[in-house]
């Protein structure tokens, strides 16, 4: 409807009224001044005329921002145009905040009496119409625009080079362009989103080459993870949510998507490298980064298992170093071994958020390390025995190591050859130590049982069982019988176990009953024997010098005068030698024989270990030279003896590496008989269920299942195919191909 072909009638009071808004376009009202206003715009409203007033309005507003508002732009585009324009639409919005009861009064009434009539169309409010008319003298002059445009971008520039500048302005204008979108065009996109995020790549392309060239992935990353905080606090500041996306995306694309072969560079210190070099923070940075890209993040999990993986085999990896021509062995430091553990758990938690999946693999990267090396039950049973020493000084700190053995047992599939030299391991205390920790030893063991069940374990509990009935008698004996100043303690073991500990002491022979012992030693041993006669009458006690540990004191003076005091714990025998050493200066191996009644063979072992041996301690020095053992050879107590500890540990068996071997022999003989006897089971059980399977078929579902416990050979499961043919639990079929269970 034109406004200006009305009726006069109504042409006069709608023109009157448009004026008197216009003449107080942008001034305060008085409430009397706004109350007649007010009650005019009432007054046309329900004449029903009220559309004609509105289009008036609207005309004398787009009227007004012809004549006033554009040449101002115009006047300004060569000089402080962002100001002006800020200026001046922040002028036109206070006007229309002014008059804005009065109009949204208006168009409402319009609205109402449109719904009545059943129209479904509404008038736009005056606000929204003034700012697309002021937006449309922006967006339809290709000068104003262009200078709205290059003013933003250039503020823009700036801001992102760190150059000083009006902020202020810069803000204004944006907001300016998203409130120019609120009507029915979207002129931010229009106008600036588009090109602002065009030019925004344009600048991500020039830093990416510049960062590339640096051969940098770390500080790649690092410049990435900065400029991203950086476009997001100005995005958040000043852009759209939508804008803020696009800069991510663009991120993305330019940084991350085309340049994903360099991001894994080696040479450049790629993803690979950061993950060795444990870069956490940075790497959790990286794998947000890689969230839009499954195949970047895909190449980040295999780079960990590949890490964790060598590794781990290389802790596990004994090195020797050779200085002046001694060779020396560095020994695998299992807690450098927990940390790859540790290590595992912090990527997956810190890294990958915690995916179960992802966790999973990488803990089987290290179970794989740990199982492809073949000393690992032995490193772990040298680090079991670190523990018990550490006991000694810190329960706190024996409880974390013996966590962190579990820990790394939990990913061992052979337990067995583990428990075999725990087993072993567990006896050498009790016939090695003077006086064994059994609550450790029950500690050690309780864990163990909850990470693996086997006989092993059962045998140990028995060991340990025997250790705690000794120190009871031990308690029994002191409670009863008066101390003489020595003390004894007496380990009473079964026969059959101490026939056992016969490995872990003198390998000579030696008659028990026949060794010459001191008065007072003698003495404290027929007191025992009276004491568990009176207690256990049924029950006879042997003594076994051989298995027996002693504390000796000795005390050495040097050519100063000087004396220097230690304890020596050594085998019962070696004790006996020493002792010949209290009365004389010099004693031969004639008279060590005589005087002790041990057999010269004994004695040439007992001084190996005080003297004679290079690693031995030198508590005894030969008189003279000579490489051969003859009775006639004279020795003394070595006066110039020094050692780091005032306690000395000497025992015979423990430093012979011939002893070792043995041992190691027997050790690897008893896992092979359990290893073979758990192939059997398996076998017949697979072919009990079955009855009949081709050879391949029974050699890949056994390898399957005995992989849970131990990686078994090939030739080890066709030899027991073999055996059990000859026992007759299984037979070959007719054609030869297959084998069939015999009920």
């Amino acid at each position: 409807m034109d406004f200006y072909r009305e009726a006069p009638a109504k042409r006069e009071m709608a023109t009157s009224f448009a004026r008197l808004l216009l003449d107080n376009f942008g001034q305060p009202l008085t409430a009397r001044e706004f109350q007649t206003q007010f009650n005019l715009a009432y007054e046309v409203s329900i004449t029903k005329e009220n559309e004609s007033l509105y289009l008036g309005l609207a005309q004398i507003f787009a009227l007004h921002i012809e004549q006033n508002v554009k040449p101002k732009l115009m006047e300004a585009r060569y000089d402080d145009f962002i100001k002006t324009l800020c200026q001046v639409f922040d002028d036109f919005k206070q006007k229309i905040k002014n008059m804005g009861c009065i109009y949204n009064h208006l168009v409402n009434r319009c609205n109402e009496l449109r719904e009545a009539d059943g129209e479904r169309s509404k008038l736009d409010t005056i606000d929204n119409f003034c700012v697309n008319q002021i937006a449309n003298a922006i967006v339809n002059d290709d000068q104003i625009r262009s200078i709205v445009l290059n003013e933003t971008l250039g503020t823009i520039e700036k801001e992102r080079n760190g150059l000083p500048q009006e902020k202020t302005y810069m803000k204004k204008t944006l907001i300016l362009l998203m409130d120019m979108s609120a009507g029915y065009q979207d002129n931010y996109r229009r106008i600036f989103e588009d090109i602002f995020i065009e030019d925004t790549v344009n600048y991500f392309n020039r830093l990416r080459d510049e960062w590339i060239g640096l051969s940098d992935v770390g500080r790649y990353f690092e410049s990435v993870l900065a400029l991203i905080a950086k476009e997001h606090n100005f995005a958040t500041l000043y852009l759209r949510e939508t804008t803020d996306r696009r800069i991510r995306q663009a991120v993305d694309d330019c940084f991350i998507e085309k340049e994903s072969e360099f991001l894994f560079d080696e040479s450049a210190g790629g993803v690979s490298i950061l993950i060795e070099g444990k870069a956490i923070q940075i790497l959790k940075e990286i794998r947000i980064l890689f969230e839009n890209h499954p195949d970047l993040l895909q190449r980040m999990v295999e780079a960990g298992k590949n890490f964790i993986k060598n590794n781990g085999l290389n802790l596990l990896t004994e090195f020797s170093t050779e200085t002046d021509g001694v060779k020396t062995v560095i020994p695998v430091d299992m807690d450098n071994v927990h940390n790859l553990f540790t290590y595992c758990n912090d990527l997956a938690r810190d890294v990958f958020g915690g995916d179960a999946e992802i966790k999973k693999s990488l803990l089987n990267e290290f179970g794989n390390a740990l199982n492809e090396c073949p000393k690992v039950s032995k490193y772990l049973n040298d680090y079991l025995t670190e523990i018990i020493k550490k006991k000694s000084k810190s329960d706190n700190a024996a409880e974390d190591s013996m966590k962190k053995l579990v820990h790394m047992l939990e990913h061992i599939t052979d337990k067995v050859q583990f428990l075999k030299r725990y087993y072993e391991g567990v006896k050498m205390r009790i016939f090695s130590q003077t006086s064994p920790d059994a609550d450790l030893e029950e500690n050690i063991l309780g864990e163990l049982k909850k990470i693996c069940a086997h006989e092993i374990l059962e045998e140990t509990t028995e060991c340990i069982k025997q250790l705690r009935e000794c120190m009871i008698i031990q308690k029994s004996y002191k409670d009863n019988i008066e101390d003489n100043g020595i003390n004894f303690e007496v380990k009473c073991l079964t026969k059959v176990f101490a026939e056992a500990g016969t490995r872990f002491c003198m390998k000579c022979k030696l008659d028990s009953n026949n060794i010459t012992i001191p008065q007072e030693i003698r003495d404290v041993r027929d007191n025992f024997i009276q004491f568990y006669s009176a207690k256990y009458a049924k029950k006879k006690i042997v003594f076994d010098m051989k298995l027996g540990t002693a504390e000796v004191k000795g005390t050495f003076v040097d050519r100063g005068g000087r004396k220097t005091s230690y304890t020596f714990i050594l085998s019962s025998v070696n004790m006996l030698i020493m002792l010949q050493f209290n009365d004389v200066e010099e004693v031969s191996v004639r008279q060590l024989m005589d005087r002790t009644k041990i057999s010269r063979e004994g004695i040439q072992e007992g001084l190996n270990a005080l003297g004679m041996l290079k690693n031995s301690r030198k508590v005894l020095v030969r008189v003279g030279s000579g490489d051969t053992f003859n009775d006639g050879d004279k020795f003394k107590v070595n006066e110039a003896f020094k050692n780091s500890s005032s306690k000395v540990r000497i025992f015979n068996a423990l430093i012979k590496k011939e002893n070792k071997a043995k041992e190691e022999i027997k050790i690897q003989a008893d896992i092979e008989v359990e290893r073979g006897a758990i192939i059997d089971c398996t076998l017949v059980q697979l072919m009990k269920s079955r009855q009949t399977l081709s050879h391949n078929e029974l050699l890949t579902e056994a390898t399957l299942i005995i992989s849970r416990k131990f990686k078994p050979e090939v030739h080890s499961i066709k030899r027991c195919i073999g055996i059990l043919i000859e026992k007759e639990f299984i037979r070959r079929s007719a054609d030869n191909n297959s084998y069939e269970y015999i009920a």
